[in-house]
């Protein structure tokens, strides 16, 4: 009788099918769609912090200033735009992760994928975040543009399948974000009541100007360049971290540990893995941002990049950003976690591939689990976005996270910090969708492809793969809606529209100048590939430690509250990191929507701003908001995961 063949999506109980991968997408949307649009606030402070910042200098400064000029709607531009886009975006990262996981882990085959597990996380959450920004892209540009005007205006080779798959899935997930991205950049910059607020007078504001902003896509690349490294951060290190903790705190298998364990060590390597995010993709963040700034209208990439300068690409806005992506992967990898456990598909990470077969059911319901994570924690952070790109913006006038939101307060009232809530929204609902549902894809596509020996060896590189190949695609679906929500948040009021879809009409209609919709798709690439690549990878590693060295029962031993604590911290701490290594590129993302950089190319402004700036700028307050922000969008996705039937992520 020949011998049954390996198969990554075969490795536990719950086969990896189209309902799990289905499923990781819904996840993706919670994680990414809520925790995201939660943040808003620092968000927008962020963004002005690295357009602008002689105005916003430091995230409470920031903050105050938005508040102070336009009232506390002032930190919410871009909410529309911000939940959208990452939405979307969280369904491609996450879902197609767990993709490009797989499929790569098969490819490989089984020796292969144990010895360089590693390598295909990081390929499969690039492979995502390809997808995932494209998503994203229009909405991520329309969100920097509201956000940064001036007011007054497999066991081897796991690293391996987790990089593959995540970066993969952040493919998909970023073409889903970008018109999303875009609204809420453009809804957060834009002076007050030079654009609408409001998710769908913002989106059709965007495609009205789409010559002008490049809505829907004109943020794709950039959104690409910030997200596909993010996403490969986001996801490798989050499995990284997962394992650490399951090989040296919790080192019975994982399935012992109860729920509750497992989402925690789920959040603590979604924070670590944020961290490093942020850093990494920081420069291309802040060139998404001085993308939606009007006075870089009709400049190209190049000539923003270096009129900012690298310096200040990866420095403007850097702290708050920390901050900021540390809080929101730890939660969005509990809340994917959450998902996973409540959906029956078990926790990421770990000493076992999940407690059921990786199917299709199971990645259905990996893009769901992606969708809520994101969607709704990006969206929860909405103020903290919107300060963020601010500050990346308007450094002198929006200085510090609390003073740009005491800003927008002021200048714009409460909904000022609220701009950009619906593209960030349906943007990042988006992007986690293809995300997570996309990482569970790659990551066992490569572990396959690596066969179970190299998958055992090389489970770092797997990771970062899959979680490079998610984030491809994630990206591509947030980068119109990260546009949009870059040019909501940082436009200066009353030039540009808020509400959602007149913000996505005026991108479009004014395309040629934002260059919606996939305008910010390299910026948004390069925050959101080593984003999401730290963000699964040290998540994944965080948990695989818990459940190593504290946790060292059988991971199914413990209950589900203690898994879903484990999924939150580990996610936690990924997103500190991710927040981290994606700064200068999220800064760059931000500057797009500047409109004194409109024209201008990706170098110009880095060069203008530099690369100290693009890397320091809001990164304080971007760590705070992504370590809450992965912790949370990993115990929404893993709770989401367990009521699915599903389990946690990661561990034995």
């Amino acid at each position: 009788m020949s011998a049954v063949k390996w198969d990554a999506r075969n490795l536990g109980p719950v086969p990896h099918d189209l309902s799990y991968y289905s499923k990781c997408m819904l996840g993706g949307v919670l994680a990414c769609g809520f925790t995201h649009a939660g943040i808003t606030p620092l968000d927008v402070a962020k963004c002005n912090m690295q357009v602008n910042p002689q105005k916003y200098n430091g995230l409470v400064p920031s903050l105050k200033t938005l508040v102070a000029e336009e009232g506390s709607k002032g930190i919410w531009k871009g909410f529309g735009p911000t939940f959208v886009g990452y939405s979307l975006q969280g369904m491609f990262k996450y879902g197609l992760y767990e993709v490009f996981k797989d499929t790569y882990m098969n490819l490989a085959g089984e020796e292969l994928s144990n010895k360089y597990k590693p390598l295909i996380w990081l390929a499969g959450s690039a492979s995502a975040e390809v997808f995932a920004d494209i998503a994203l892209c229009p909405l991520e540009m329309a969100k920097v543009k509201i956000q940064t005007s001036p007011t007054e205006l497999s066991n081897k080779y796991k690293p391996l399948i987790w990089l593959a798959g995540s970066a993969s899935a952040e493919v998909f997930a970023d073409i889903a974000l970008c018109p999303l991205e875009m609204a809420k950049v453009k809804i957060q910059t834009s002076p007050t009541g030079t654009f609408p607020t409001a998710f769908g007078a913002a989106m059709k504001e965007m495609q009205r100007t789409k010559l002008e902003t490049r809505f829907p896509f004109g943020s794709l690349v950039p959104l690409w360049s910030r997200q596909i490294p993010y996403t490969m951060a986001k996801f490798f290190f989050f499995e990284k971290i997962v394992q650490l903790f399951y090989t040296h705190v919790f080192t019975e298998p994982k399935d012992t540990y109860s729920k509750g364990t497992q989402l925690g060590v789920t959040f603590a390597s979604g924070y670590l893995a944020g961290v490093v995010c942020a850093i990494v993709s920081h420069p291309a963040d802040s060139l998404v941002s001085q993308l939606g700034k009007t006075s870089n209208k009709g400049k190209s990439v190049g000539q923003i990049v270096g009129e900012v300068g690298f310096v200040g690409l990866a420095t403007k806005g850097l702290g708050t950003r920390v901050i900021m992506i540390g809080t929101l992967t730890g939660f969005q990898w509990w809340i994917y976690d959450s998902f996973k456990a409540a959906m029956g598909l078990g926790t990421t990470g770990g000493k076992t591939a999940g407690p059921v077969p990786h199917d299709g059911s199971y990645y259905a319901k990996a893009l769901l689990g992606g969708a809520l994570a994101c969607g709704i924690t990006h969206a929860g952070i909405t103020p903290l976005d919107v300060a963020k790109c601010n500050m990346q913006v308007d450094p002198k006038k929006y200085n510090g996270l609390v003073p740009s939101l005491r800003t927008l307060v002021a200048e714009e009232g409460s909904k000022g910090v609220l701009k950009g809530f619906g593209p960030t929204l349906v943007g990042y609902s988006l992007q986690g969708m293809f995300k997570y549902g996309l990482y569970e894809f790659f990551k066992d596509y490569y572990m396959n492809l690596a066969g179970e020996e190299l998958t055992n060896k090389y489970k770092p590189a797997i990771w970062l793969v899959g979680s490079a190949s998610a984030e491809v695609f994630a990206d591509i679906a947030l980068c119109p809606l990260e546009m949009a929500k870059v040019k909501i948040q940082t436009s200066p009021t009353g030039t540009f529209p808020t509400s959602f879809g007149a913000a996505m009409k005026e991108m479009q209609r004014t395309k040629l100048e934002t260059r919606f919709p996939f305008g910010s798709l390299v910026p948004l690439w390069s925050r959101q590939i080593p984003y999401t690549m730290a963000k699964f990878f040290f998540f994944e590693k965080i948990v695989q430690l818990f459940y190593t060295h504290v946790f060292t029962e059988p991971k199914e031993s413990y209950n589900k509250g203690t898994q879903l604590g484990i999924t939150f911290t580990s996610g936690y701490l990924a997103g500190v990191v991710c927040a981290i290594v994606s700064h200068p590129a999220d800064s760059l993302v931000s500057q797009l929507g500047k409109a004194s950089n409109k024209g201008k190319s990706l170098g110009q402004i880095a060069g203008e701003v530099g690369f100290v700036s693009l890397a320091t700028k809001g990164l304080g307050t971007r760590v705070l908001m992504i370590g809450a922000l992965t912790g949370f969008q990993w115990w929404i996705y893993d709770s989401f995961k367990a009521s699915m039937g599903m389990g946690t992520t990661g561990g034995k």
